[in-house]
């Protein structure tokens, strides 16, 4: 995007990543959020289980297209 771009181009400005254990902790939150939201709204739960199933199909094509191509870059 142009707001990365504009940040890579400063010389002061250096980008990391979060480490796999931040990452991993961000997940178990999240997770564990979108759980308890499901388990009092239906309408939340509804439209997430639609997402997860989303997820898990395009999951399955990702991985044989997107990841690949990924790896070889």
């Amino acid at each position: 995007s142009a707001a990365l771009q504009e940040l890579k181009d400063r010389p002061k400005v250096k980008i990391h990543r979060f480490p796999d254990d931040v990452l991993a902790k961000l997940k178990i939150l999240t997770d564990e959020t979108l759980a308890e939201e499901a388990a009092n709204d239906p309408e939340f739960k509804r439209i997430y289980e639609a997402y997860q199933h989303f997820r898990q199909q395009n999951d399955a094509w990702s991985d044989i297209s997107e990841n690949a191509y990924l790896a070889i870059q």
